[in-house]
C-alpha cells in the first residue's frame, strides 16, 4: 500500500500539468508534492479489508480485492486464470478478453 501513495504524492504535481512531462529525471519528494484522493481511497480500502477480515466478513468480497492488488503486482498465471474462466458468463469473458 505505501507504494501506491508513495507513486501518489511524487506524481501529484504532474497530475494536471499541460506539458505532459516524460521524463525519469525529476526529485521525486518536491516541495509541490502532495497527498491527494488516491491516497485516502488507498488507505480506505486497505482500513476495510482489515476490518472484513477481522471481523469474518464476506469473504469472496476479501479475496476479489485482495486478488486485484496482488494481480497489479504479481499477474495472474495463463493456467488459472483459464480455470476461472467457466465459472464466468460469455459476456464477462468478452470484456475481461478486451481489457
Amino acid at each position: 500500500m505505501i507504494g501506491a501513495i508513495i507513486g501518489d504524492i511524487v506524481g501529484s504535481r504532474f497530475e494536471f500539468d499541460d506539458n505532459n512531462i516524460k521524463t525519469k529525471d525529476f526529485e521525486f519528494f518536491h516541495e509541490d508534492c502532495e497527498w491527494t484522493e488516491d491516497s485516502l481511497m488507498t488507505v480506505a480500502v486497505a482500513a476495510a479489508l482489515m476490518k472484513w477480515s477481522d471481523e469474518g466478513g464476506d469473504s469472496d468480497t476479501i479475496a476479489a480485492i485482495a486478488g486485484s492488488v496482488a494481480e497489479a503486482y504479481w499477474g495472474v498465471p495463463k493456467e488459472l486464470a483459464a480455470k476461472a474462466e467457466p465459472y464466468l458468463e460469455p459476456e464477462m469473458v468478452e470484456v475481461l478478453k478486451k481489457f
